[in-house]
C-alpha cells in the first residue's frame, strides 16, 4: 500500500481532491460505521463492519470508468493512511498518570552511544521519504548530531546571525544549558558557531518549525514534550525496522556521536566543554562517545570548518578551571583578547 501512496503524493490540490472524494465515500457508508455506537465492539463484529464497508466500496467503484476507479481507490488509500497516522500519533501522545510507578526506571543501557555512517544513511533514506513527523525526527537527530545539544535543550533553542553562503549557511545556535540550575555547567547559555550545507540545515529548520508549531498550540513546555515523544517513537520504530539488536539509536545518541567526532578531530577538552555545556572535562572524557567512533562529513572532512566554540563560552570554561586549579590564572578578558580561532 505504501508504494501506491507514494505515487499519488504530488500536489496539495490533488490531496484536496482525494480528501473530498474520500469524505463523500465515507459519508455514503457511514451507516455501517455508526452501528458501532449501539453494538458491542467485539472482534467478530468489527471484522464484519470492515467487510461490509469493503463490499459497499467495491460495488461503488466497479461501475465507474478506469480513470475514476484509480482516482477513488487512491483517494481512499490516501485518506485511510492519513487517519491511521493521526490515530497512531494521538495514541503515542498518551501519558501515564497512574499510581503503579514502582518499576525500575530504565537507564541508558539500551541506548546506543554512537551512530555510524551506514546507520545514518539508512535512517536518512527511511525518514526523509516519510511524512512530516518522520522528517522532523531526522531534523531532531541532526540537531543533536551537529550541535551536540541534549534533546531537552531544543525546547528553547534558537538561531542567530544566520548568513547565506554559496555552499550553505553559517550562523550561531544558542541554547540554554540544561545542567546550569544544578551548577553542573559553566554558564546559563552556550553558543555553537556553525557552517553547514544547505540540505542539512533545511532539515534542522524543518524540525524547529515543527516543534514551534506545537509550542504555539500547547505552550513551550507541553509543545516540546509532544514533539519529543512523537520523534522518539518515530525513531524507535524506524530503528526497529532497519536494524537488529537490543540497543537502539536514540535522539541522545546524536550527542554521543557529536562528542566522539570532536575527540576524533582533535578538539581540546576545554573546547568540548564549551560546545556541549559541561563544567568539567571529565564528563565528556568518561561518559560520552569514544574517540575511535568519531566520523564526520562535509567541508573536506574538516570538522573545525563546520563547528567552532564561542569565544566567550570558552573564556568562561577557562576561567572556571583556572579558579579550581590555581595554576596560570586566566581571566575572561584575557582569553577574549587571544586569537583562539
Amino acid at each position: 500500500m505504501r508504494k501506491n501512496l507514494e505515487e499519488v503524493k504530488v500536489k496539495s490540490s490533488t490531496e484536496d481532491s482525494y480528501s473530498r472524494i474520500a469524505m463523500m465515500l465515507f459519508r455514503s457508508a457511514n451507516i455501517f460505521i455508526s452501528d458501532l455506537e449501539n453494538t458491542p465492539a467485539d472482534a467478530d463484529y468489527l471484522g464484519s463492519v470492515e467487510r461490509r464497508f469493503y463490499n459497499h466500496f467495491y460495488e461503488r467503484i466497479e461501475k465507474v470508468k478506469k480513470s475514476t476507479f484509480y482516482l477513488y481507490k487512491n483517494a481512499v488509500l490516501w485518506y485511510l493512511d492519513g487517519r491511521c497516522e493521526l490515530l497512531c500519533q494521538m495514541i503515542s501522545d498518551f501519558e501515564f498518570n497512574g499510581l503503579a510507578n514502582n518499576q525500575r526506571v530504565r537507564g541508558s543501557s539500551n541506548r546506543q552511544k554512537f551512530i555510524n555512517d551506514d546507520q545514518l544513511d539508512k535512517l536518512m533514506i527511511h525518514l526523509a521519504n516519510g511524512r512530516d513527523t518522520a522528517i522532523a525526527t531526522l531534523g531532531f537527530l541532526y540537531t543533536t548530531m551537529y550541535f551536540g545539544v541534549r534533546p531537552m535543550e531544543t525546547a528553547e533553542m534558537r538561531f542567530i546571525e544566520v548568513e547565506k553562503l554559496e555552499d550553505g549557511y553559517k550562523g550561531i545556535c544558542e541554547v540554554r544549558n540544561a545542567k546550569f540550575d544544578d551548577m553542573r555547567s559553566f554558564g546559563e547559555k552556550r553558543r555553537i558557531h556553525f557552517n553547514l550545507d544547505e540540505n542539512t540545515l533545511d532539515i534542522i529548520i524543518f524540525f524547529v518549525m515543527y516543534k514551534e508549531d506545537l509550542q504555539k498550540i500547547h505552550g513551550v513546555k507541553k509543545g516540546y514534550e509532544k514533539c519529543y515523544h512523537r520523534c522518539k517513537n518515530c525513531l524507535y520504530n524506524a530503528c526497529k525496522k532497519l536494524f537488529k539488536g537490543k540497543r537502539k539509536i536514540s535522539l541522545y545518541s546524536g550527542r554521543h556521536q557529536f562528542i566522539a567526532n570532536l575527540k576524533s578531530a582533535g578538539y581540546k577538552e576545554n573546547e568540548i566543554c564549551a560546545l556541549v555545556g559541561h563544567r568539567s572535562p571529565e564528563s565528556a572524557k568518561i561518559h560520552y562517545g569514544k574517540k575511535f567512533k568519531g566520523s564526520y562529513r562535509g567541508r573536506g572532512d574538516d570538522l573545525r570548518a563546520m563547528i567552532k566554540p564561542d569565544k566567550e563560552c570558552l573564556a568562561l570554561v577557562n576561567e572556571f578551571h583556572s579558579r579550581i586549579t590555581k595554576e596560570n590564572p586566566v581571566t575572561v578578558k584575557a582569553v577574549l583578547e587571544l586569537e583562539m580561532w
